[in-house]
């Protein structure tokens, strides 16, 4: 992908499915608090609190509750001294992520639509004798009114990104997503992601990843501190036209 490669047309299952991640992500933010604040450490729904942990407040969802036993659905939230279109800029560099996600192997931009709105693929690290997974996504991001930032993704079926199976178990991403809400200093950072791994995976990996997930707040937190503000002049707008000039 070059800066001269024009931007796709969003297909129109595509924008109906970033809108629904949005309500989702929009819904799910509404519970959050609800999830922090349970005094017996579970919200009806069936979040569990996970405790706190360099800042990071975390919580998964009970299996009972999950689409599914095989999806595994972890939230996140933290307070961070940053902007959220600070962070979204963060977000949006795939190639960059492994600067916050430590699992991941590579992340890679495929394409680019109309409307805020682009594909990726991200590669993640195995560890014998699990395989290594990859993941097709879209994703949607914007700013809201009030000043909030949001980021949402999920996995999509598309020929730019063809499965390869004697090299990758290709895992399935349902809705998730990070909401950036305007504070004082800064911003509130929430996060959810639901997954489906497929194949083997053994119980100690999979409470590996459930706290490796939320705890990539931190990880974000950490990158953003360490930037220095030669590092962030690109705009987010300029990344929604060609997402490949924050790498």
């Amino acid at each position: 992908m070059s800066e001269s490669d024009p931007c796709e047309q969003l297909p129109e299952d595509y924008a109906t499915l970033i809108t629904k991640c949005l309500q989702f992500l929009r819904d799910e933010c509404e519970k959050e608090a609800k999830v922090m604040q349970a005094t017996d450490g579970i919200e009806k729904d069936g979040w569990v609190l996970k405790g706190t942990k360099d800042g990071v407040e975390k919580a998964q969802l009970n299996s009972q509750w999950a689409r599914g036993s095989d999806f595994v659905c972890v939230r996140g939230r933290m307070k961070m001294k940053h902007s959220p279109a600070r962070i979204l800029e963060l977000i949006l560099d795939c190639e960059g992520r492994t600067a916050w996600d430590d699992a991941l192997d590579q992340g890679s931009f495929v394409k680019s639509f109309t409307g805020n709105a682009d594909m990726i693929r991200l590669i993640y690290q195995g560890m014998w004798p699990v395989w290594q997974r990859d993941l097709c996504l879209l994703r949607g991001w914007g700013t809201d009114a009030s000043g909030a930032c949001w980021l949402v993704a999920q996995s999509v079926v598309d020929t730019a990104v063809p499965e390869e199976p004697g090299k990758y178990v290709r895992a399935t991403l349902g809705a998730c997503g990070y909401m950036m809400t305007p504070t004082a200093d800064g911003c509130q950072v929430s996060y959810i992601s639901q997954t489906k791994f497929k194949g083997f995976i053994p119980v100690w990996m999979n409470n590996t990843i459930c706290e490796q997930q939320p705890m990539s707040l931190a990880k974000m937190d950490e990158v953003l501190n360490n930037w220095h503000s030669t590092d962030v002049g690109l705009s987010v707008g300029r990344a929604r036209s060609n997402p490949q000039v924050l790498s």
